[in-house]
């Protein structure tokens, strides 16, 4: 029963890492495709231009503390406002 249980904790812990892992790629991936998109000076409005400049300035903060998820989700956005894939 120790063994199994210990196993189980073990899959959890490297499970959780592995997402953890994936999302920093994910968020690092996604501020290169912003900051790349900024420096092609996108046809949008000045507003829509400057949110994704609030939004990528957030998700780097948020990436340099370790909040992964909130880091893409903001990207997410930014993206979106870009219309990047």
């Amino acid at each position: 029963m120790k063994a199994l249980c210990l196993a189980l904790v073990l899959s959890i812990a490297l499970s959780a890492s592995a997402t953890r892992s994936a999302l920093a790629g994910q968020c690092e991936d996604d501020l290169s495709a912003v900051d790349s998109a900024l420096a092609a000076s996108p046809g949008i409005a000045t507003e829509e231009l400057v949110k994704v400049q609030k939004l990528r300035n957030a998700a780097a903060i948020d990436a340099a503390t370790g909040d992964k998820e909130n880091c893409v989700a903001k990207l997410t956005q930014a993206k979106a406002i870009l219309n990047l894939q």
